[in-house]
């Protein structure tokens, strides 16, 4: 789509809202590439009421990059692949650290509070969160 329809128009070089679709990506699904490299990824997810679900996959210089949410009631499950090379900062909704399980924990490292969400910086590697709080 052209950025205006007009023959005489000077620019035709831009995509049609093409930020639309870098806020569902970084907001709703939640993940947002931190460097070129891809040697770090945020994922926080937008998990409000008006949605219930939202999932996004990737391929990267490093390897495939995944996140998957969803809400039942007051329970959120998050998903999340890291590809080799890079680390992601995970931010979990909840209501306080206590809420919420990693899976696997071990490897997880201790998790930070920070502005309604629980932070955890993992490796690559398959991993689950669930927050027994989120609304």
């Amino acid at each position: 789509m052209w950025e205006k329809w007009e023959d005489d128009s000077r620019s035709r070089n831009h995509y049609f809202q093409g930020t639309v679709v870098q806020w569902i990506f970084e907001n709703v699904a939640g993940l947002r590439v931190v460097d070129a490299g891809c040697e770090r990824i945020v994922v926080r997810p937008d998990a409000r009421d008006e949605v219930d679900s939202a999932s996004i996959r990737t391929e990267t210089i490093r390897g495939r990059v995944a996140v998957s949410w969803q809400r039942t009631g007051h329970v959120l499950s998050l998903d999340v692949q890291v590809p080799v090379g890079t680390t992601a900062e995970v931010h979990v909704p909840s209501a306080r650290a206590a809420d919420v399980e990693a899976v696997p924990r071990s490897f997880a490292g201790p998790p930070t509070d920070a502005d309604g969400y629980t932070v955890y910086t993992v490796g690559a590697g398959q991993w689950s969160f669930t927050s027994r709080s989120a609304s």
